[in-house]
């Protein structure tokens, strides 16, 4: 008999987590990048194979697009530079 009390009340804990997180709209707040007071106009990048885009043991047109560098540039245009 108390295991079945243990039960229910669980479930029933269940139950009011799932109503309570169904309730909950959250908000989210537009992203506008800003250079502050940096400068992002020029970007050099020194290091290993990983800079250089080397990937399955090659250093092609299309790992030099994935790698971390490149996506940095990316994302250094986004405030101007």
């Amino acid at each position: 008999m108390l295991i079945y009390k243990i039960m229910k009340i669980r479930s029933l804990l269940y139950i009011m987590v799932g109503v309570a997180m169904a309730a909950c709209k959250p908000e989210i707040d537009e992203f506008s990048p800003n250079q502050g007071s940096a400068d992002f106009t020029k970007y050099i990048a020194l290091g290993n194979t990983y800079v250089a885009g080397y990937a399955d043991g090659d250093v092609g047109m299309t790992s030099q697009n994935y790698a971390f560098p490149n996506i940095l540039a990316g994302q250094f245009k986004l405030v101007g530079g």
